[in-house]
Order: C-alpha cells, then sequence, then structure tokens
C-alpha cells in the first residue's frame, strides 16, 4: 500500500533564567512552561501508544528543571506567591499586578471567571501596577495567585487530579492552605517530567534528542564570515576571534548533561535554531552525532532546488522528504529537512480554525504528498512544543487527541522518529556543500543583523579575553570547579536568546530584563575572578529609549474599527511611534495635535490607530486625515466626512476613487484599516509612510515630523518569525 512517513520533532528550550549563581531565577517560564507544555505533551502522547514522535529537550532547560526540583530553586514570582498575603510589602503587591496577569487573555484567563473579573478591574493599559495597588483586597490578591498559578497547569492535570477540579470549581476566595498546596502540586508535576520522558523513550514511542548547552548559534561561534552568504553587507564584530572551541565544548557538555538524566547520549541533535553550516559538522561528528535536522531553505540553497511554486505550493517533493548525508575529515552525518509549510501552519495558522478541523486538515495536507511511486517518504515536521498552544483553546487538546487518532487509523500515515526511520532508511543522497544559515530566512540577521547585536557580541568578546587572559596567567591555580564556572557563565552568554530580543527584530515586553541578565552572566565572570566588572558593563546593550518611542508590529492584529480602544490586547502588537521623540511643537507658535500612532496588520488589512493630545473631531468639509504612502507606490489615502458618512479617498498618479475596503472611526482614537491588495501593496514590501491634519487645505501636524514610518508588508511567515515567550 502507498504509504508516507512523518516525523514529528517538538522543540523545548528556555535561555538561563537566574541572574546570580545560586540565586532566584529572574523569571518563571521554566516552571510554567514545564507544568503546562513540557508535561501536557508527553500525557497527549501517552494516550496513543502508536504514535511516534521525537522531542528536543535544551541541555539548559534541563538543567533549570533539575535546580527546580534537587536544588529547591524558586523565580521571583513564585517566592512572592509563597508568602502569606499579609507578609506582603506595597512592593509586592505591585509586582503581583504587574506579572500575574501574563497568560493569554482569552484562552487562559478568560475560562476562570473570577480571573477575567480581576483582569478588568485592573485596567492593564490604562493604570499601572503602583496605581491600582489600593483597589485590591488580600482575598483578591490570594484569589489572583492562585488562578494565575492554575492556568498555567495543563488540562491533563485537571482530568486526572480532584484537587485541581476542587480549585477549579471553586472558582474564588480561596485559602492560604489551598494555595500552598498548589504551589507544592507545581512541584510534583516538574519532578515526573524526566522520568515519564525515559519510560515513553524505553519503549520506543519517543525519542529524545538535545542541542548545544546554552543554545548558541553554532556556526558564528565558528566562524563570523559564516553569516555573509546570506547576509553579503553585515557588518561583523570588530574583534575576529574565533569560537571554534566554545562550540565544541558547548555541544560536549550538553550531550554529557543529557547523558546523565536520560541514561544515555542522544543521536540526533537540533542545532540551535536549526543554524547549521559546513564548519560545525566534524564537532557534531566527533560527539557521535549521528544526525541533525534544519529547514528546507537550508537545502534549497545547498542543492539549488526550489521547494515551493509561486503560491507557495510544495514541489520537487522526492527531493525534500528524503535523508541526505554530508561528509567531513571526521566521518558522515546524517541530515533532514523540515516541511515548512506543515510546520509553520500548525504553530501559526491551526489556532484559527476549530481543532477538528484543524486537524483534518493537515492528514489531507499529508495525503496530499503521498507518491505511489516512492513509499519511504519521510516528512519532518519540526516546531516550537511549548509556545504555540496558548493561542488554542485549552492548549489544543482537542487538536492534539484528533489528530493522534486519524494518524492511529490511517494505513498511508505511518509515524516514525528520526532514528527508527534512518535505521530502515539510510541516506542515498549526498550534500557536496552546506549552505549556512537557520531555521529563519535561511540567515543569521536574528543574531547578528544589528547594532545592538554587534554591541552584545563586542562586550562577550572583550569579557572573554579578559577571562582567557586571566586563565593563562593562573593556570596552575585556579580549581576545576573556579575554572568550570567561570566557562559557564561565559557560555551562558553565547546563548542565541539574547541576540534574539537584541534590535528591533522581536520585542518581549520584558527586554530590559534580558539585557540584564546578559550582561550579569558577563559581570559573574570578572566576580569569579575576583576582580570588578569593567564600566561598559553597566551600559545597556539596547537603546531603550529609541523602543519607548517606535516598534515595529510583532504579531497579527485583531481589531474593531470603533474608535474607542477596546482593551489593552486590541493594539498590544501593533507598531508604535510617539511625538515625544520630537519635542512639543512643529514650531514655538505650533500646537501639536498628534500624540502618537498605532500601526499593524492581520495578513490582508493594514491597520491604523492615531491618538490625539486632546479631544478630536473631523470637521465636516473643512478637514481631513491624510495618509501619504512614498515606497513603494506614491499614492494618498484621504478620510474625511461627507455628510454622515465617512469616506476613504485613494489619490494616485492624479487619479481619484473612493476606497472599496476602507472604513475609518473617531471616538477617543482614530481608528482605520484598508486591505493591501487595493494599495497594490505585495508581500515583502517595504512601506514608507506618513501622516497628515490637513484644515482648509493648510497643513496642521505631520507624524512624524521629519521622517517615516516604515514596515514591511508580511508573508505568512510573519508570525512565526516574531514568536514571543
Amino acid at each position: 500500500m502507498e504509504k508516507i512517513y512523518v516525523a514529528f520533532i517538538w522543540h523545548y528550550h528556555q535561555p538561563y533564567y537566574r541572574k546570580t549563581i545560586g540565586g532566584n531565577f529572574m523569571l518563571p517560564w521554566v516552571r510554567l512552561h514545564g507544568i503546562k507544555d513540557y508535561n501536557g505533551m508527553i500525557n497527549i502522547l501517552k494516550e496513543f501508544p502508536a504514535i511516534k514522535a521525537t522531542f528536543n529537550f535544551t541541555p539548559v532547560l534541563i538543567k533549570q528543571i533539575e535546580e527546580y526540583c534537587t536544588e529547591k530553586a524558586i523565580d521571583e514570582d513564585l517566592e512572592i506567591a509563597r508568602k502569606k498575603i499579609s507578609d506582603l510589602t506595597i512592593e509586592d503587591r505591585i509586582y503581583i499586578l504587574d506579572n500575574f496577569f501574563r497568560a493569554n487573555k482569552y484562552n487562559m484567563i478568560k475560562p476562570f471567571p473570577r480571573y477575567w473579573e480581576l483582569l478588568k478591574k485592573r485596567k492593564i493599559g490604562e493604570k499601572k501596577g503602583v496605581e491600582t495597588v489600593n483597589d485590591f483586597t488580600d482575598s483578591e490578591l490570594l484569589d489572583l495567585i492562585v488562578l494565575f498559578n492554575l492556568s498555567w497547569i495543563h488540562q491533563t492535570e485537571f482530568q486526572h487530579s480532584e484537587f485541581l477540579m476542587k480549585l477549579k470549581k471553586k472558582g474564588r476566595n480561596f485559602t492560604e492552605k489551598e494555595k500552598d498546596e498548589l504551589l507544592e502540586f507545581e512541584l510534583k508535576i516538574l519532578t515526573k517530567i524526566f522520568p515519564l520522558y525515559t519510560e515513553i523513550s524505553n519503549n520506543k514511542q519517543i525519542e529524545i534528542i538535545t542541542s548545544p548547552f546554552y543554545h548558541p548559534i553554532l556556526p558564528l561561534l565558528c566562524n563570523f564570515e559564516s553569516a555573509k552568504p546570506g547576509l553579503p553587507g553585515v557588518n561583523l564584530p570588530r574583534e575576529k576571534s574565533v569560537l571554534k572551541d566554545d562550540a565544541k565544548l558547548q555541544i560536549k557538555k550538553g550531550i554529557e548533561y543529557f547523558k546523565k538524566i536520560f541514561g544515555s547520549a542522544p543521536d540526533g541533535m537540533w542545532p540551535s535554531e536549526g543554524s547549521v553550516s559546513e564548519d560545525i559538522i566534524p564537532l557534531l561528528i566527533e560527539e557521535n552525532i549521528k544526525w541533525i535536522a534544519t529547514d528546507e531553505e537550508i537545502l534549497s540553497k545547498s542543492i539549488n532546488v526550489p521547494f515551493r511554486d509561486e503560491k507557495g505550493a510544495i514541489i520537487n517533493k522526492s527531493v525534500l522528504y528524503k535523508p541526505y548525508k554530508i561528509v567531513s575529515e571526521k566521518g558522515e552525518l546524517t541530515i533532514v529537512f523540515r516541511d515548512r509549510e506543515l510546520s509553520d501552519i500548525i504553530g501559526f495558522d491551526y489556532h484559527r480554525m476549530k481543532q477538528e478541523d484543524a486537524a483534518v486538515d493537515l492528514i489531507k495536507r499529508l495525503e496530499s504528498r503521498i507518491d505511489p511511486s516512492n513509499d519511504k517518504q519521510l516528512v519532518t515536521i519540526i516546531l516550537d512544543g511549548e509556545n504555540a498552544w496558548e493561542s488554542f483553546s485549552e492548549n489544543g487538546i482537542l487538536f492534539f487527541r484528533t489528530l493522534y487518532e486519524l494518524l492511529s487509523k490511517n494505513p498511508r500515515i505511518k509515524t516514525t522518529t528520526i532514528s527508527e526511520y534512518l535505521n530502515k532508511y539510510p541516506p542515498d543522497s549526498k550534500i557536496e556543500k552546506l549552505y549556512p544559515g537557520s531555521w529563519i530566512n535561511a540567515n543569521f540577521r536574528i543574531w547578528i543583523g544589528h547594532e545592538e547585536d554587534l554591541k552584545g557580541w563586542e562586550y562577550l568578546l572583550k569579557t572573554r579575553k579578559d577571562l582567557f587572559r586571566f586563565l593563562e596567567e593562573n593556570k596552575n591555580l585556579i580549581p576545576e570547579e573556579q575554572k568550570e564556572k567561570l566557562m559557564d557563565e561565559l557560555f551562558i552568554a553565547e546563548g542565541s536568546d539574547w541576540y534574539w530580543w537584541f534590535g528591533d527584530d522581536h520585542f518581549s515586553g520584558m527586554d530590559d530584563k534580558y539585557d540584564q541578565l546578559f550582561r550579569q552572566h558577563l559581570k559573574n565572570i570578572y566576580y569569579i575572578m575576583g576582580k570588578i566588572p569593567p564600566d561598559f558593563l553597566e551600559v545597556p546593550v539596547m537603546k531603550y529609549e529609541e523602543k519607548a518611542f517606535f516598534s515595529l508590529p510583532r504579531a497579527f492584529l485583531r481589531v474593531k474599527i470603533d474608535g474607542k480602544i477596546s482593551s489593552y490586547y486590541e493594539w498590544f502588537d501593533a507598531g508604535y511611534f510617539s511625538t515625544k521623540t520630537e519635542g512639543g511643537s512643529m514650531e514655538s507658535s505650533k500646537k501639536r495635535i498628534f500624540d502618537s500612532m498605532y500601526f499593524g496588520f492581520d495578513g490582508k488589512y493594514l491597520y491604523l490607530r492615531i491618538d490625539f493630545l486632546e479631544n478630536f473631531s473631523l470637521e465636516k468639509e473643512k478637514e481631513k486625515i491624510l495618509i501619504h504612502f512614498y515606497s513603494p507606490i506614491k499614492q494618498s489615502l484621504s478620510l474625511f466626512y461627507s455628510g454622515n458618512n465617512e469616506l476613504v479617498e485613494i489619490v494616485k498618479n492624479d487619479n481619484k476613487k473612493i476606497s472599496e475596503t476602507a472604513r475609518f472611526c473617531i471616538d477617543k482614537v482614530l481608528e482605520m484599516k484598508i486591505a493591501f491588495e487595493e494599495l497594490e501593496l505585495k508581500p515583502k514590501d517595504m512601506v514608507l509612510f506618513s501622516v497628515y491634519f490637513e484644515e482648509n487645505g493648510n497643513m496642521k501636524d505631520k507624524i512624524p515630523l521629519t521622517r517615516s514610518i516604515f514596515f514591511e508588508v508580511p508573508d505568512k511567515y510573519f508570525e512565526i518569525i516574531n514568536w514571543r515567550v
């Protein structure tokens, strides 16, 4: 019977959140994703013994879970949550109000009516925690702590715990005892994660693999020049150090730590961010790694064969859906390549569909890839196994159960682990020259393409130079334990995560904390050496002032055009520009009208919001809001009233027409939308625009005054590249 093999690889990773050696974790994401995703994903899979999958645990994540379980480490959220409500300081209460609503509004908060009620009372976006601290009673804060933690526990735990169901049913007015029991329950979930994965791995249902220890971009450590093929004009660090020895140790230490926890070394590895180059191949072979995985575009550029037509449909399936070997002086290594469309549609599109329909859709897409003449095809699906599920109701449990049930009953689709497949069908094709790049656009722009990235690398290289000078000068005097701590701090700072948040590529809402953590680990090196850290490490890598006044869109928007700020979340992921960067007026004699602007999109429409310094209304006939586009097509939009109608006129090459897709409304703010198609804007077009207020043909204000707002029209990969913790 014709069939196709499918290998799911679920990737788990969090950066190292401890600020100081032996101190608390600054952020709670290891604990929270542990009780939700790392736990829930395997709980669902074990319900379907016929379904096989591969899970990638990064060593830095494993280390932190272990520290919670064996060293009784805690994070700042947990430390405050454990306090009695009566013992909370004002600072603690503000912290709770600022941080205990960090959950998906609709899928994690709204299912708990009391939590939703507290969210509305908190008025996030309108007031800071310090402004509402006196509005919340002790009972409300206790409920908030319990519900925040309850919302992060995976649904499979509720199905097997009377305690959790009792708390959920109770809903409010929780006791200190219930809170304490819940926090202890979380620790029990964490302690069972590794034994459960090990048990199911021993049963051959899953394969467990890993990454280099602290998740560095290996090709950049081996040679910064590897960035140039994908970024020909990129600026590289002035210090031309080659950190190949660091790359080798990150791999070696990662495998050793993995073996300590799971009992045996992994056969496979997901290089951090799917980043590959020819330089890293011998290092992996030396450590007995048998296979790695990366993105289809790397294969496409390596062998000069396209895998997508103009509409994004798959082509040349027989070339993509098989393993390849690459040979070096150290031996050979197998590489498999993920199907980008199938991987990304799960994590970034299916949450918009009914979960059963999404599962059926994936089955149909897999069946469409079957080749009757080739029953050895391997479709590799690789994606983040922790961040996507918050966008699904109940963490996508219905999607997974439906999908796994359909796969269990489908004789034409066989799930497999990569190693199981390779034992049966070793590679018979060879890659002569491996193109260097990552899973994102087959380049390393995220980690070295911005001036902030360069600044981060310069900080690291200066510190590393001081460290190795110290090691050389004291090589016979330094205890091995001290040397180990020094190298650990260096390797932590080499992790990819800090550079992910540097620059304008991504925004977390906690960028200052990531910057602080990065510099703290470099400072720790000096502290361990018994030295005072140099002054440059007191200077943030990021330009917070610029980020505060201008940012780019980071996710698709869902906006209701009503001229009102419907909720804090409505424009949360929009780009932003504030007139505060431009002083108070165009000229000392002219008064500003515009306060700030938000802009974004949903894949089909461009959205715009204007906030005014004072109450604003657009007088009929006399006044207009004009949006001038300078690139890629020169055109203007004119927003005005005609009678009681709100109209948007498109002006292009002296031709005028009333827009068919545009809408605007002015109440508290101005909100408008217009279809990209009507503006003749295509994905990847770079758009430059500014907004004017005009009265009787005279310009009264402009935002921005002396520059243009820019953004790139999103393609279908926009949300994939702009995920957030």
